[in-house]
């Protein structure tokens, strides 16, 4: 497979029909830096001892033995240790009121992490034997919330909703709520939200990756494992996986790999999709032939996951989705590290964001239902 120079990649990324002379006409050329069920009486013991918590000491004894807290003294506690207790703890408490399909997923993977974390306690470790035996406590109690996960309805309020790689700021907002600090990074493209001590890193408005230290978070790691619903199962959008594009698209016809900026580029023909670390990111329909539509993005990722008064007309200022619902799916999206400006183009007519927020349009195909003033 082909490899290019750093500086050839800064100078254009993308193979376009021609050796490039087509593409190099564009308005912006793109730069890039880059879960045996558990037994129903354990888990009501579960839920029974978390809710008497506060009613005696005995019971309380008896919950902090089940999730593993002993009276050992947190310094002889390995990190380990003590972060699968909290995992535990917060997915012991969530059991007690999830309904919804997406609330029983963050309780399976609550148990997940923490088994994985008490199976991560060193041999060194004075609470290394209770330890192994929690992993195997954990991982029933995984295997029970995964029965409700593929049993239990969708349609969870919004807060208690699953983000993942991929999502818009304004679904992890409406998810999460405001962040206790923000970082911002202009050169690099980049927000840092922080959750007290957990953090959510952000590229271009969309998250790129994320640390649960206060397991506060609604993260999902499974991005492998998302799908369209079936409405749209022949289409893939923004924020789609690379298994999504193969399964609508097929082979492409070149595939061209450039590991230092965890980025490929799927050719189908002259047209062609770009993707960063296995999630699109942006892609050019120059022959018409990519399934691409914009109302196939997942829920989550951030088109029509935030209910919201019909709107429009959108205005600098406005966000990605909000253009996507009143403009629907553009011909070509271009991603720009060089300038962290993201290009939307609809015929000949242009609009730029950076950091999924409108910045400027260019409506030379008269076709934008814009407004000088942010809509209402």
């Amino acid at each position: 497979m082909a490899k290019r120079s750093r500086s050839e990649m800064d100078e254009n990324p993308f193979f376009s029909p021609n050796d490039y002379k087509d593409y190099r006409s564009s308005k912006r050329l793109a730069t890039r830096k880059e879960n045996l069920t558990l037994p129903g009486l354990a888990m009501v013991g579960i839920i029974g001892f978390v809710g008497v918590i506060a009613i005696g000491a005995p019971q309380f004894f008896r919950f902090r033995q089940l999730i593993g807290l002993q009276s050992t003294s947190s310094t002889e506690k390995s990190e380990d240790f003590r972060l699968a207790v909290n995992k535990a703890m917060s997915a012991a408490q969530l059991t007690q009121t999830a309904h919804y399909q997406e609330e029983w997923k963050k309780v399976e993977l609550l148990w997940a992490e923490a088994a994985e974390l008490m199976g991560a306690v060193p041999e060194t470790s004075a609470q290394h034997t209770l330890a192994q035996e929690k992993v195997e406590e954990y991982e029933r109690n995984q295997q029970y919330a995964y029965s409700n996960v593929i049993s239990r309805p969708s349609g969870a309020p919004i807060n208690n909703q699953l983000w993942t790689k991929g999502t818009t700021r304004e679904f992890l907002l409406a998810v999460q709520g405001p962040p206790t600090e923000i970082t911002r990074q202009d050169v690099l493209c980049r927000e840092t939200y922080a959750y007290e001590r957990s953090e959510v890193e952000l590229q271009h408005g969309l998250v790129t990756r994320y640390n649960d230290r206060d397991s506060n978070l609604n993260a999902s790691p499974d991005v492998e494992n998302r799908s369209t619903t079936a409405k749209n199962a022949n289409y893939w959008a923004l924020g789609a996986t690379k298994q999504d594009v193969l399964k609508v698209q097929g082979t492409p016809t070149r595939v061209r790999n450039y590991d230092a900026l965890n980025t490929d580029i799927f050719y189908y023909e002259n047209s062609l999709v770009e993707l960063n670390e296995g999630i699109v990111v942006g892609y050019s329909n120059f022959d018409g032939n990519l399934k691409v539509n914009i109302d196939a993005m997942i829920p989550g990722v951030g088109h029509k996951a935030i209910v919201r008064d019909e709107i429009k007309s959108w205005s600098i200022g406005s966000t990605r989705s909000e253009v996507f619902s009143i403009q629907g799916t553009p011909v070509q999206v271009e991603r720009s590290d060089h300038d962290c400006v993201e290009t939307l183009h609809y015929q000949d007519s242009t609009v730029d964001l950076k950091n999924g927020i409108v910045q400027e349009y260019d409506n030379f195909s008269n076709n934008l239902r814009v407004r000088l003033t942010k809509p209402q």
